[in-house]
């Protein structure tokens, strides 16, 4: 047989127009810089295949038609008899496959879906590729298998956690059309059905979704069976379901005033999120301790207090029974114990806010409720730093790789931006940490108002915590950006980064993206994309990142926090403060202008202060800078008016 040379490996689309692939995944570089869809790559059993003798067609030809028709058999005993879609499991034993279980009550219809009804799909996870040979597959299984494989995560040490891992032995003990099923069916089509060319599974998804909420409003009606564990999964499933299309409070206060649309349904499912987190709160306190008695039990309260947190952070909440409560409930390493304590400190502290700097009458009592809410702030940015300079070497960044520069026209869809990146050990640590970072951006973020309420109406950017805030809140946002390559599949040629933890199916080729992985950065990203702090480029790479997630991971999510991106952290809620606020007679403490910095500040080089100064001289400064400031628009960054962006 003639060598035909090294089969190429580049994309279909590449090859067509015979110029070189750069071969990046998820699609290349050169289709999307030609503004055409990348169409995936070669399997590499075809790359391999390169026997074309007549023998040989005429063996495939024979298989291809014996394997065709038993597949149109099992079409028409499936269009003339109900079925029941089946989801398989490993078996732990002998690692062979194991229907294991059965997953929902489904029509023939849903049934006869199969690949060419969704056209081109592959094992590429995120772009199309046809392939005779799966023509087999169900639909139903194909969506299964695309969620275990992108958003069940299974910790292989301790030291780790993973992710929706306690569906596994869930599933594998329910019945047919138990509401964890029916819910697992509904996220399963869900995820698999915003992928690109699978729209057409949306309308079942929902449908799974509407018969799972009768199921679980009927199961709550029975007091034993509302606190098992399968119906707190359930209920968890369906918050997930919800946040295919959240939208924060503060993004939807954005939208409200700029958009000149009325938001669709789907885009407002911030309340069906949060209804459904608000229950599984409440199953939670009902089930009480005996709900940490075994490892699924744990898991579940973790995951619950997980999803809590993020709502509180993100919306301004009370914790609901105390800060004190959920960490005695469920005890952990230090370390993780920690961050968790922290994150719900946050959320408490967040709410506080609101209602105090909301406070128009600029009283005695009001001004010392506002010093006690910076103060707070500043111990809680403390506690943070403390954390950050504890922190275990498995659980720290390491600095692998340097990027000198990305031309400016490709930084929405480049894979880093300039300066350096960092690997982690694994990617459940990878996500605490980058989260961490954010909240200490919301951290500062409060601090910056609290010093603006208590200036007013002298300018706050003139202040020691706004010269503090800045080199702080840049290193940080710094650090998140350094850090989102790794998620996305940064693959260092001269690095090996140990993996601590794998998904439920498929491989783990990190290469590849998983889509919980664009899962776990969104809520960094948008905080690092809309604070005043970060440098333009840093912005428009964020901002293409959240897009990315959006359009080629399927997560509706992100796309609406990409459109609500222009929202600035804390400037534009300063404003919104100070619109509340009258003119005011009350004197600036000077100590809070002239303080010592903390113990987290003086491990970076620390700001001049200025020096001790007569209040009558003080005041001639700022009156000074004030002058200085008319002159300029109201926004810190140039070409940006915050009247296009807030009513006033």
């Amino acid at each position: 047989m003639v060598n035909t040379g090294k089969p190429s490996k580049g994309c279909y689309l590449c090859r067509a127009r015979r110029i070189k692939c750069d071969e990046g995944k998820p699609s290349c570089m050169r289709c999307q810089k030609s503004k055409r869809v990348c169409p995936g790559y070669r399997d590499s059993f075809e790359l391999n295949l390169r026997d074309e003798t007549k023998s040989t067609k005429r063996k495939a030809s024979k298989s291809l038609s014996i394997h065709e028709t038993g597949l149109k058999d099992a079409m028409e005993q499936l269009s003339t008899s109900p079925g029941e879609s089946m989801v398989v499991f490993a078996d732990p034993g002998t690692g062979s496959p194991a229907w294991a279980s059965y997953i929902g009550d489904t029509s023939p219809d849903h049934l006869s879906y199969t690949y060419n009804t969704i056209s081109g799909y592959s094992y590429n996870q995120h772009m199309p590729i046809s392939s005779p040979r799966e023509l087999s597959t169900p639909v139903d299984q194909q969506a299964f298998s695309y969620f275990l494989s992108n958003f069940v995560l299974i910790p292989e040490q301790s030291l780790s956690r993973g992710f929706f891992d306690f569906l596994l032995p869930l599933l594998k003990a329910e019945q047919p059309g138990s509401p964890l099923s029916t819910a697992f069916s509904a996220v399963a089509m869900a995820a698999f059905g915003v992928r690109p060319n699978s729209r057409c599974l949306l309308p079942h998804a929902d449908a799974f979704y509407v018969k799972a909420l009768k199921q679980i409003n009927t199961v709550l009606q029975h007091p034993k069976l509302a606190l098992q564990d399968s119906t707190l999964a359930a209920v968890l499933l369906l918050g997930f379901y919800e946040a295919r299309a959240i939208l924060s409070e503060e993004a939807y206060w954005f939208f409200f005033l700029t958009s000149s649309q009325t938001l669709t349904s789907s885009q407002l499912t911030v309340k069906g999120w949060i209804s459904h987190i608000e229950g599984a709160v409440a199953l939670v306190k009902s089930r009480g301790k005996k709900q940490m008695e075994t490892q699924i039990g744990r898991d579940l309260f973790m995951a619950i207090r997980s999803q809590m947190t993020m709502v509180g952070i993100a919306n301004s909440k009370y914790v609901d029974c105390g800060v004190e409560w959920w960490m005695e409930m469920a005890p952990q390493d230090d370390v993780s114990r920690r961050i968790n304590e922290l994150n719900l400190r946050l959320a408490d502290l967040r709410a506080e806010a609101d209602c105090v700097i909301s406070l128009c009458a600029r009283t005695a009592a009001n001004l010392e409720k506002v010093l006690k809410l910076l103060r707070d702030c500043e111990a809680l940015e403390q506690q943070y730093s403390e954390w950050f300079d504890t922190l275990p070497a498995l659980w720290r960044a390491k600095t692998v790789a340097w990027v000198d520069s990305v031309p400016e026209a490709e930084l929405p869809t480049a894979n880093c931006h300039p300066g350096k990146i960092d690997l982690y050990s694994e990617i459940w640590m990878g996500s605490q940490v980058v989260t961490a970072l954010s909240s200490r951006l919301f951290v500062w973020s409060t601090i910056l108002r609290c010093t603006a309420w208590l200036c007013s109406p002298l300018d706050y950017r003139i202040t020691p915590e706004y010269t503090t805030a800045a080199r702080m809140c840049s290193q940080m946002i710094e650090d998140i950006v350094a850090a989102i390559p790794y998620f996305f599949g940064w693959n260092f040629e001269t690095e090996s980064v140990p993996s601590m933890s794998h998904f439920a199916s498929g491989d783990d080729h990190k290469s590849t993206p998983k889509v919980l992985a664009g899962v776990f950065t969104l809520w960094p990203i948008f905080a690092a994309a809309t604070n005043d702090f970060a440098t333009e480029s840093q912005r428009i790479w964020l901002r293409g990142r959240l897009q990315y997630i959006g359009e080629s991971m399927g997560v509706n999510h992100a796309t609406l926090l990409f459109q609500a991106s222009q929202l600035r952290h804390p400037s534009m809620f300063i404003f919104r403060d100070s619109m509340n606020l009258p003119p005011s007679n009350c004197k600036v403490p000077l100590p809070l202008q002239q303080r010592s910095p903390t113990a987290s500040e003086s491990s970076i080089v620390s700001p001049t202060y200025p020096e001790p100064m007569d209040e009558g001289s003080w005041h001639l400064k700022v009156r000074e800078a004030l002058m200085v400031q008319a002159n300029h628009p109201l926004d810190m960054n140039s070409g940006e008016n915050f009247a296009d962006y807030i009513a006033v």
